[in-house]
């Protein structure tokens, strides 16, 4: 769920509409997540993002997670 990635990636997961917002082309509901579906990330989870998969962030605001 949404809820669960921002908990993941911002420490919280009532930060979840931060990331449905940049998405909503995306998504047709923010609590209905298909498998596969590529999501951008709102600027904010890059230092988390690098510090869980030891990567440097892409640049620009978003990152995207498989």
């Amino acid at each position: 769920t949404l809820w669960d990635i921002a908990e993941r990636f911002y420490g919280s997961g009532t930060a979840y509409p931060r990331i449905y917002r940049v998405n909503r082309k995306r998504l047709s509901s923010p609590h209905i997540v298909r498998p596969c579906l590529v999501l951008r990330l709102p600027a904010g989870a890059d230092s988390l993002w690098r510090k869980i998969r030891g990567l440097e962030p892409q640049v620009g605001a978003y990152n995207r997670i498989l």
